[in-house]
């Protein structure tokens, strides 16, 4: 995850053309230089999101809570990937990218941790694209950017 945005979009109404449908993400994370850092979709869940129902199994099955996060932002890349949805995305960010990354932050580590191999293969088989961060790993990159920060002024 990138440490730098100049700017966010909170809950922004997507609409698509021709349709009464949209798309609207927690967080669209904007960039000073589109063509060469990525905007991000960020959506954010309860921390108490079970990634897993059947753990101890032959075929760990991800619970359906989750799974329809995983769709939800999935949506959310289907639409910025759209190139009939481009003239609605470049008003609502003020810049035009076909640069985008999608990041769901759900969960807890140590389930994340627990189920790593099984996790990281089905998320790479099914929602290619799509970054799964826990709430103690956005913890840790926060952490880490404050002492990057303190070391500055020091």
């Amino acid at each position: 995850m990138r440490d730098t945005y100049v700017d966010l979009e909170y809950e922004k109404n997507l609409n698509e053309p021709n349709s009464k449908s949209s798309e609207e993400c927690d967080f669209i994370l904007k960039t000073e230089y589109p063509d060469f850092l990525k905007t991000t979709f960020f959506e954010v869940k309860k921390e108490d999101v079970r990634f897993y129902v059947k753990k101890n199994t032959k075929r760990p099955q991800i619970s359906s809570e989750f799974l329809s996060h995983l769709q939800q932002v999935w949506g959310y890349k289907e639409y910025a990937e759209n190139p009939i949805n481009q003239i609605e995305l470049k008003n609502k960010l003020n810049y035009e990218t076909f640069n985008f990354d999608y990041f769901l932050l759900a969960g807890r580590m140590e389930e994340k941790e627990e189920m790593k191999d099984v996790f990281n293969k089905q998320l790479d088989r099914m929602f290619e694209y799509i970054k799964v961060i826990a709430y103690e790993e956005l913890e840790n990159i926060n952490i880490n950017y404050l002492e990057k920060f303190k070391r500055l002024t020091e």
